[in-house]
C-alpha cells in the first residue's frame, strides 16, 4: 500500500477520486471522465497509470478498501500446546472483521454490476484473466482455516469448505444488511459482531 504520509502522487489522487466516485455512484456510472474530473486530471493521465477501468477498480479494492491480502499467508503457531482458544478466536475474529469491512465498503461500488448481465460477464472475464475475483476471498479464508486445522488447533474432521462458506457468508450478509439499511456500524459494533461470529465458529470447530 502507498505510504500516504508522503505527498500524494497523481496516482494517489486518482485512486482517491475513483474510490469516492465509485462509492457514491457505483462502478457502472463511475466513468473515467468523472473520475478524472474529480481528481483534477485528464482521462489520458488515468490510462497512463492504469490499463483500463477494471485495472483501476482492482487498485481501488487493493489500496483504498480494508486490507484483505488474499496473496499473503497467515502466520499460525504450529505448536498446539502453546496456543489457547483465545488465540485462535482472536485470529478468527480479526479475519471476520476484515471480511465484513471489505464487503461493507465494496458493496456500493460493485452492486450495480448485477443489473447488467453483459457487463457482469465482461467484468467476470476481466477478473479471471487477472486471477482475481470473489473466489480468491474463499481461497484465502479456506487456507487460513486449513492452517489452523493442520496445526491441530481445530478438530481434524471439520469440513473446511463448509466452515469457509459459513464464515464468509455470515460476513457478507452482515455487510449487506448494514449497507441496505444505511446503518453506519461503529468500530465497536463491528468488533462485537466479529468476536461473536468467531466464538460461535470456534465452538463448532472444537466439538466437530
Amino acid at each position: 500500500m502507498t505510504d500516504r504520509a508522503s505527498a500524494p502522487t497523481s496516482r494517489d489522487k486518482i485512486l482517491d477520486a475513483a474510490y469516492t466516485v465509485m462509492s457514491e455512484q457505483g462502478l457502472i456510472a463511475a466513468t473515467t471522465k468523472k473520475i478524472a474530473t474529480k481528481a483534477g486530471y485528464s482521462e489520458a493521465t488515468i490510462y497512463k497509470l492504469f490499463a483500463d477501468k477494471v485495472d483501476l477498480f482492482l487498485a481501488v479494492l487493493d489500496e483504498r478498501l480494508p486490507v484483505l491480502d488474499v496473496d499473503s499467508s497467515t502466520d499460525v503457531d504450529s505448536s498446539p500446546q502453546q496456543v489457547t482458544s483465545a488465540d485462535v478466536e482472536s485470529r478468527l475474529a480479526e479475519l471476520c472483521g476484515r471480511l465484513t469491512d471489505f464487503y461493507s465498503r465494496s458493496f456500493p461500488i460493485a452492486a450495480a454490476l448485477f443489473a447488467d448481465p453483459a457487463l457482469l460477464a465482461h467484468h467476470r472475464r476481466a477478473l479471471e484473466a487477472r486471477d482475481r475475483g470473489p473466489r480468491r476471498v474463499l481461497e484465502f479464508v479456506r487456507s487460513t482455516i486449513e492452517k489452523e486445522q493442520t496445526a491441530g488447533h481445530i478438530a481434524a474432521d471439520v469440513h473446511v469448505g463448509a466452515v469457509t462458506e459459513m464464515m464468509v457468508g455470515a460476513c457478507f450478509q452482515h455487510a449487506f444488511f448494514e449497507v441496505f439499511h444505511g446503518s453506519d456500524e461503529s468500530p465497536t459494533e463491528r468488533a462485537a459482531f466479529a468476536k461473536g461470529l468467531a466464538a460461535a465458529t470456534l465452538r463448532a470447530l472444537r466439538s466437530a
